[in-house]
């Protein structure tokens, strides 16, 4: 792992184990194993710190969805497939949940992380709004694998990740019934 993965995982694994209050660009250098300047040369603040977790965990569900896209053929219903998808692939991966979890706290407190987000979603919705599928079928998908992605950032989850994943396959299967 190259060492700004490791910085932006060891700041990941404070903010779930000690809250994000307890974030200091120290205490991360000393979890990262990393000199306190190593630190500040990838993210000389906080703040950037922030930046760089929002703009990974992005980068990263952002890269599942292209895979998905490149693997479904085109049809009807394309995009909400792939975010679905992408989904079950980031519920299946136990290796990003610190960095997802910290997620939601970076987003509270740093509004460029918030506006980063909501540029995706925006870009998300003109994707999905090309999808042709009955509008009410995309939003109980979309809306779906929303509530269950944050519930596993936040470690809500009372159903077993299997339920979840077999449930977004359900309603895939539905889009094949017809829009």
């Amino acid at each position: 792992m190259d060492k700004k993965k490791s910085i932006l995982y060891a700041a990941s694994h404070i903010i779930v184990e000690k809250g994000f209050n307890q974030l200091t660009l120290e205490l991360v250098a000393n979890e990262a194993n990393v000199s306190k300047g190593g630190l500040l040369y990838h993210f000389p603040t906080k703040e950037a710190l922030l930046a760089g977790l929002n703009e990974y965990a992005l980068h990263q569900f952002l890269m599942k969805i292209e895979r998905e896209l490149e693997r479904i053929p085109n049809e009807n219903g394309k995009f909400i497939r792939a975010y679905a998808l992408a989904t079950i692939a980031e519920l299946k991966d136990t290796n990003n949940k610190l960095l997802n979890s910290s997620l939601l706290a970076a987003l509270a407190n740093n509004s460029e992380a918030l506006h980063l987000w909501k540029k995706a979603y925006e870009d998300w919705e003109q994707a999905i709004q090309q999808d042709g599928i009955i509008r009410e079928k995309i939003l109980t998908i979309r809306y779906v694998c929303d509530g269950l992605w944050f519930s596993s950032m936040f470690q809500l989850d009372v159903v077993e990740r299997e339920e979840s994943i077999s449930l977004l396959y359900h309603l895939l299967d539905q889009l094949e019934e017809g829009n």
